[in-house]
């Protein structure tokens, strides 16, 4: 039970990690809307592929983090935009 709590909580890092270097990318918005147009269950070959999810300090891919990845990538674009704040 604790191995599996050790590599959820590594998959929801990696995610993390994969989200932000996919937002950094120069090219995200494009990239984005590819995402959305490809189908579920091929979202984490998509995100494994772009590299986003690939950690530089670990040599193995970490189970889960490309699907989370893209979960949260997808979760976010669907959200609505916050209106600005406005003084007054």
């Amino acid at each position: 039970m604790s191995a599996q709590a050790a590599q959820d909580a590594k998959a929801q890092l990696a995610a993390a990690y994969c989200v932000s270097r996919f937002d950094a990318a120069p090219d995200a918005s494009t990239k984005l809307a590819a995402l959305q147009r490809t189908e579920s269950w091929d979202r984490s070959d998509f995100i494994d592929k772009g590299g986003w999810a690939k950690m530089p300090w670990v040599k193995q891919p970490i189970d889960g983090a490309a699907g989370l990845c893209a979960q949260r990538l997808i979760s976010a674009s669907a959200s609505p935009a916050k209106p600005a704040a406005t003084s007054g």
